[in-house]
């Protein structure tokens, strides 16, 4: 995995061990790109620097050397799925990364509709980040997402309880999910829709 970010987004790309190679070192060479690095500026402070150069020209790239389904993450506004459309991307992950650089930063849900709305027949819509359980994962399909991912979910189990843990939240998730459909009164999946949810003003 290449994690690669900048200021408007961040890439990334999961490639086999032969396009791995090719694709990456050709990133690295490139001036215009590089990869994340933690600097100290002195003890116990550190600054997180991001490549101010990379642009959509390089996510352009990728996707094209990819030549295949390609996820841009970090996407926040129409805009800008709608440029991922027109770089080739097949699906674009919406996150704020965590909302740690910038804490004002809307919730990637809050922004599932607008998107969804926009460019959902056009490319998948994944949700990425605030997802704790079967009911926020509801939510999100029904406001328009196509699917959800959670990372830190899948750590944590896996710390406390290796593959048993693991196996025991997607148990979890999988029993939510069904037992909260039931109470919803939806079959399938294809009866969430925006209808099924009230915003708060």
């Amino acid at each position: 995995m290449s994690i690669f970010r900048s200021t408007k987004f961040e890439t990334l790309e999961f490639f086999d061990d032969s396009k791995r190679r090719t694709l990456v070192c050709e990133l690295r060479k490139s001036p215009r790109s590089r990869r994340i690095n933690l600097r100290l500026k002195s003890p116990g402070s550190a600054l997180l620097t991001f490549p101010q150069r990379m642009g959509w020209k390089d996510a352009e790239y990728c996707a094209k050397k990819w030549n295949g389904p390609f996820a841009l993450k970090g996407v926040m506004s129409v805009d800008d799925a709608k440029r991922a459309i027109d770089i080739g991307c097949t699906a674009i992950m919406i996150s704020n990364h965590g909302g740690r650089q910038l804490d004002g930063s809307r919730s990637p849900f809050d922004q599932v509709k607008e998107l969804s709305d926009a460019v959902g027949d056009q490319l998948e819509i994944i949700l990425d980040g605030g997802i704790r359980r079967g009911t926020h994962v509801l939510k999100a399909l029904a406001a328009g997402a196509t699917a959800c991912s959670f990372g830190k979910m899948f750590l944590f189990s896996l710390g406390a309880g290796g593959q048993a843990g693991v196996e025991h939240l997607l148990q979890n998730m999988h029993d939510e999910i069904n037992r909260n459909m039931v109470l919803m009164g939806c079959k399938n999946l294809s009866e969430l829709n925006n209808n099924k949810i009230i915003y708060r003003k």
